[in-house]
């Protein structure tokens, strides 16, 4: 299984984010790893086959882990003390790369502002040394078209497909920007708060509502807007949204709006792909290219335009010159890593079974959780003589029912193994209500990555009595070699369909020590993985001593092998 690390801007950018998002889904069975985010993004969250890593640009190489490391972002080549001092380090994660075979590729970024000859010199070196570099912009290009590994097509964001909303009659939408990082720009700044501040109040009296979109609060987009919040007059008739890290809730917000004024790069691009009617202010050269390069629309203002007396009528808003060539364009940034990852991109699909009684509770929460992994194409509920609902939730969550009607877990278990699709099997419990979105990654890559033939969880929980006070102490003395497992009993486990095919299925509670003592017994390749904390109903003491008896016989009769 292919492992991709993503360098980024970090600083939560709706643009930037949008970036990885766009680019995890289009290559849905390859694990990426990134810290550009942070950790309680809604973007890790919602995309199963992304995972928080905590490397320095330092540390990646010498980990060794990676297949390939992509860089997507947009101003990420500018000279400064900062932007110098980077590009010294991708130079020496590129030359580390060339060593090792390791595939570099740069996505939908542009070059400049610079001032000196030697940085764009030190751009060339680096560009030079990486598989591929894809600018977005032909100003961009022209600088560096001399290079055989640097390509131009329009921004990534261009292939992103937002969904259609209903919008919201007589609103205004102003994506802004702030200065306090443009220092080019800060003679122009007041002439800019005072056109969005007149605008406005025009637009309000006129009956419009308006939506302050701030795309990046670190770039002091909230302070923009605070700022004109304070001087319009009609307070009442302003929101303010902010990006906070989900991107489908902010982007559904900014698609209601009918009207837009685009300050930000991005916004011009998303207006553009839901054909919003649009006033662009250009703040810098990116966004003018851009515009000028694809002719998204027909005009366009330049902050440093902007006079004294200018005001932003209604009929200063134009349509964007839709074209869908610019899109199909667009793709072209994946070109060449779509070289690299679609091609392995038909991996071993995976079956998951859940063998179920009376979870009616939690059954429709765990094939939710699954159904957002692209690596299960199989999900099977086994219902075992439940008398709830388990069975009409399952169906209408569009899985795999099957009924066995010879009691016990193990049975069931069994009996989903008949309708498995696929070579790599999970099993995992209906009542645990906290998996972890990449529980089932965690389990089937060291059986994907061909380290392991059968996989254990381990885990974190209160309880564990059973596990404790009876298998542990038996195995000690029975299997004593077999100590080294933290969790004999766990019921989430992966494997190859013909190791399970080949051994005895205890029909009860038995069955999931059965299982880990046969495969140690046929000296395969065993690994027991770290799942998380996990939550379960604990079992009362009947019911524990009727599971501990089961136990102990599954334990005892193979002792007797």
């Amino acid at each position: 299984m292919k492992k991709v690390y993503i360098l980024a801007y970090s600083k939560t950018n709706l643009g930037d984010d949008l970036f990885i998002d766009i680019l995890v889904k289009r290559y849905p069975n390859i694990q990426f790893f990134s810290k550009s985010m942070k950790m309680d993004s809604k973007t890790y969250k919602e995309n199963s086959n992304l995972h928080f890593s905590d490397y320095t640009l330092d540390e990646l190489i010498e980990f060794g882990e990676f297949d390939a490391f992509v860089y997507i972002g947009g101003s990420i080549f500018m000279e400064h003390a900062g932007g110098v001092e980077r590009i010294k380090r991708l130079n020496d994660l590129s030359i580390k790369c060339q060593n090792q075979g390791i595939p570099f590729y740069f996505i939908s970024s542009n070059f400049g502002p610079y001032q000196t000859e030697l940085y764009k010199m030190s751009i060339s070196d680096l560009f030079r040394g990486v598989t591929d570099v894809c600018l977005r912009d032909k100003a961009s290009y022209d600088l560096f078209s001399d290079i055989k590994t640097v390509r131009y097509a329009p921004d990534a964001i261009l292939t992103y497909k937002p969904k259609k909303v209903e919008k919201e009659k007589n609103t205004i939408g102003i994506s802004v920007i702030n200065f306090k990082f443009r220092e080019d720009l800060k003679k122009y700044e007041e002439r800019y708060y005072s056109l969005l501040i007149k605008s406005i109040d025009n637009f309000i009296k006129s009956g419009f509502k308006i939506k302050l979109f701030n795309f990046c609060e670190y770039e002091g987009d909230v302070d923009t807007s605070k700022y004109i919040l304070d001087q319009v007059s009609g307070k009442d008739s302003v929101e303010i949204i902010t990006y906070n890290g989900n991107i489908k809730d902010f982007i559904r917000k900014y698609s209601k709006v009918e009207y837009i004024i685009c300050s930000r790069f991005h916004s011009v691009i998303l207006s553009y792909l839901l054909k919003q009617k649009m006033f662009v202010l250009s703040y810098s050269d990116k966004i003018t290219n851009v515009i000028n390069d694809l002719s998204l629309v027909d005009n366009y203002k330049k902050i440093t335009d902007i006079k004294s007396k200018d005001i932003i009528s209604i009929s200063d808003f134009i349509s964007p010159n839709y074209d869908q060539h610019i899109i199909d364009e667009a793709e072209k940034q994946f070109e060449k890593i779509d070289e690299l990852l679609l091609k392995h991109n038909i991996e071993e699909n995976i079956t998951v079974i859940i063998p179920a009684r009376n979870e009616e509770k939690n059954i429709q929460k765990v094939i939710k959780l699954l159904q957002k992994n692209p690596l299960i194409n199989q999900i099977i509920v086994v219902d075992n003589n439940s008398i709830d609902n388990t069975s009409a939730i399952a169906k209408k969550c569009g899985v795999q029912v099957e009924f066995c009607e010879k009691q016990g877990k193990g049975y069931a278990m069994e009996y989903g193994l008949k309708y498995a699709i696929n070579d790599i099997i999970v099993f995992i419990d209906a009542d645990i209500s906290n998996y972890s979105k990449d529980l089932v990654y965690k389990l089937a890559e060291p059986i994907m990555d061909d380290k392991a033939d059968f996989v254990k969880s381990m885990f974190d929980r209160k309880g564990g009595r059973v596990t404790e006070l009876v298998a542990k102490p038996l195995l000690e003395i029975l299997f004593p070699d077999m100590h080294r497992f933290s969790q004999p009993l766990s019921g989430m486990i992966a494997g190859k369909r013909d190791l399970f095919n080949q051994i005895v299925f205890e029909k009860d509670y038995g069955v999931d020590i059965g299982i880990l003592i046969d495969m140690v017994n046929k000296n395969v390749r065993i690994q027991e993985v770290h799942i998380g904390t996990i939550k379960n109903v604990s079992q009362n003491w009947k019911s524990l001593e009727s599971m501990a008896k089961e136990v102990i016989q599954a334990i005892i009769k193979r002792a007797n092998y």
